[in-house]
């Protein structure tokens, strides 16, 4: 026994990959090789978060992090390094751990429930985060905000239910729609929503052939408003595409959709 502890002591010092390979030519289960090993990249991954977090933060603990992920992962069985690779890819995006780890839970459990890729749906995620405003400015807390990009992707989700375009092509899309959504007056959340709504239309009833065509089409939209030749012909039809509630940005775009076939008969 005690020949076979300083054996395994031995190897354990060699290195995982060392242990593997003799496990297995023994005929060991090497589950135990690759718990180790799924452990010690988890841990490597929250450390690694936890130091871009601490550039001119609050200092993160890695441990926190690390269970934060085992908690998430156990709740939705998924597998705890993924939904770290989420957080990380959040935190790349926005610049802001904390704001991703308070939605981090439900941005999982709505990819799993909709089989999306973490990493895919986080990061999307994340792009609406970056266009709906700052905590201090448009939104009061962390919290607030948290809620808001949540409510953004569940609108979307139930979109992709009924609509052309399915939740997995869609989020592919948001950096795109995002950008065009706070160029018109209200709530930027609420405009990507209302730009998601758009694309589904394109691919469904209009000449769209594809999530990214429709998305161009959307674009297309924002950007004819803003040339000289178009804004003239609106107004020659009565159609007034300026806020006016909101200096510098376009008036809720139903409203201009819903202007543009009044005044034209359709």
């Amino acid at each position: 026994l005690s020949g076979a502890a300083r054996t395994f002591g031995s190897l354990a010092r060699t290195g995982l990959s060392t242990l593997g390979s003799v496990a297995m030519g023994m005929g060991i289960d090497t589950s135990l090789a690759g718990g180790l090993g799924r452990g010690m990249a988890l841990a490597s991954a929250a450390v690694a978060i936890a130091n871009k977090g601490n550039r001119g933060g609050a200092a993160e603990d890695p441990k926190k992090l690390e269970a934060l992920a085992r908690n998430v992962g156990d709740q939705f069985k998924v597998d705890p390094t993924r939904v770290l690779a989420g957080l990380d890819k959040f935190q790349s995006l926005t610049g802001d751990l904390n704001l991703g780890k308070i939605a981090l839970k439900d941005l999982v459990g709505l990819s799993k429930a909709f089989k999306i890729d973490v990493d895919q749906l986080v990061g999307s995620a994340a792009n609406v985060a970056t266009k709906i405003g700052d905590v201090g400015d448009k939104f009061k807390t962390p919290e607030e905000k948290a809620k808001a990009v949540l409510d953004v992707m569940k609108s979307l989700v139930a979109q992709g239910q009924e609509g052309a375009i399915e939740m997995p092509d869609l989020v592919t899309q948001l950096s795109a729609l995002g950008a065009a959504a706070p160029r018109f007056e209200g709530s930027a959340a609420a405009n990507i929503s209302k730009m998601g709504a758009m694309a589904q239309l394109a691919l469904q009833m209009g000449g769209a052939k594809s999530a990214s065509q429709a998305t161009t089409a959307v674009m297309g939209f924002a950007n004819t408003l803003s040339t000289p030749a178009r804004r003239a012909q609106f107004k020659a039809m009565g159609v007034d595409i300026d806020s006016t509630s909101e200096k510098g940005k376009f008036l809720d775009p139903f409203e201009i959709i819903k202007q543009s076939l009044l005044k034209t008969g359709g």
